[in-house]
């Protein structure tokens, strides 16, 4: 089942490999500002959105190491 919520526009995956360790990682590209100092910065519904993350993995049995978000908006300044 793939991961949904409203502020989601994408999911990809990632691999990072440092010398011998191999770390996967679930990539939410998001609408949300992530940036504190931004106006629109919503802490709640961020902290909402990693938490739904975290649960979607701990139920997919995987072996992904973690979430990444990503915001898709411009202006984080």
């Amino acid at each position: 089942m793939p991961f949904k919520n409203a502020n989601v526009s994408l999911v990809s995956f990632s691999v990072e490999a440092q010398g011998s360790n191999v770390a996967h990682f679930m990539v939410v590209e998001t609408s949300l500002h992530l940036n504190p100092r931004h106006a629109q910065y919503d802490e709640e519904a961020v902290r909402s959105l990693i938490e739904a993350a975290r649960q979607y993995l701990e139920s997919g049995g995987n072996d992904l190491m973690g979430v990444r978000l990503v915001s898709n908006r411009g202006g984080e300044s």
